[in-house]
């Protein structure tokens, strides 16, 4: 409900504002991704920011931004029968299981990415601001799949839960974009420095996904997890860091690993399904 009481007021200040003037030149510019309707993370999304620079009335440089940093953690136990974690709840393994330790599964992406560009803006009326432009985008992305198992690191020790460690096992892979943008959006100011807005226009862009790599804290125990030579030495050990190219698609079968190793290129029209948001300063 107060969603639709944001977007009814936002209606009732535009038609009640008064006479607004848009930009004259030399003003910066912040923006923010406005959505109203929103249900999960509130009216204004601040994931992307946009900067922009006057150089003078009818042109501009822009710069978006974007950042983020999401960790998550899921808790639960592991025996022999499961490769992956069992949420801990009555019933989820019998009292005849082996039960680990808790044990944790956690999941972390970061992104990161800039796109440079420059607008040309037309007379379009008193509050509105017509324009047309170009971006350059660039972004990256890195995400892991950290997994603790309980395990014996020791041949001599299997079946011996008591001398079972606990270890983590690590899964990598990063990506990165390059993007070529045509644009065309309007401004619509609201006063003489708050303004709404929307944009739409033609994209190109190219992704590289780098191999997959596993990591491990404890090479025996990774080792005789999957069937391999327990000696963290011996001649033909895939523990510790991995190159995934080199052994096929997820050779180990491991849960929750990746589909990587390839790129994409794709053409095609682009909306942004928020409004926009952005106030002028000196």
């Amino acid at each position: 409900m107060k969603h639709i009481l944001t977007a009814l007021a936002l209606v009732a200040f535009v038609a009640n504002a008064a006479q607004a003037q848009k930009q004259l030149g030399s003003e910066h510019n912040i923006e923010f991704a406005f959505t109203p309707l929103a249900t999960d993370d509130g009216p204004v999304d601040a994931s992307t920011l946009k900067y922009r620079k006057f150089l003078d009335e009818d042109m501009a440089f822009r710069l978006s931004l974007t950042f983020s940093n999401n960790a998550v953690t899921n808790v639960g136990w592991r025996d022999a029968g499961f490769g992956f974690i069992v949420p801990a709840i009555e019933g989820a393994l019998s009292s005849e299981d082996p039960v680990s330790p808790e044990l944790h599964d956690t999941y972390t992406t970061f992104a990161f990415g800039l796109a440079p560009g420059i607008e040309k803006h037309f007379d379009g009326t008193d509050r509105l601001s017509p324009y047309i432009g170009v971006e350059v985008s660039y972004g990256i992305m890195n995400r892991s799949y950290d997994q603790e198992y309980w395990g014996s690191n020791d041949l001599d020790n299997i079946g011996q839960l008591e001398k079972y460690i606990v270890w983590t096992q690590t899964l990598s892979q990063s990506t990165s974009t390059l993007g070529l943008n045509l644009l065309s959006g309007f401004d619509f100011y609201l006063s003489d420095a708050l303004y709404i807005g929307a944009e739409a226009g033609l994209g190109f862009y190219s992704s590289s996904v780098k191999d997959m790599t596993i990591s491990s804290t404890d090479l025996v125990a990774f080792n005789l997890r999957y069937g391999l030579p327990a000696d963290a030495d011996a001649q033909g050990n895939v523990a510790g860091t991995v190159d995934l190219q080199t052994l096929g698609t997820n050779p180990l079968n491991i849960a929750g690993a990746f589909d990587g190793y390839q790129g994409t290129f794709n053409v095609g029209t682009q909306f942004g399904a928020q409004l926009r948001l952005g106030y002028l300063f000196e």
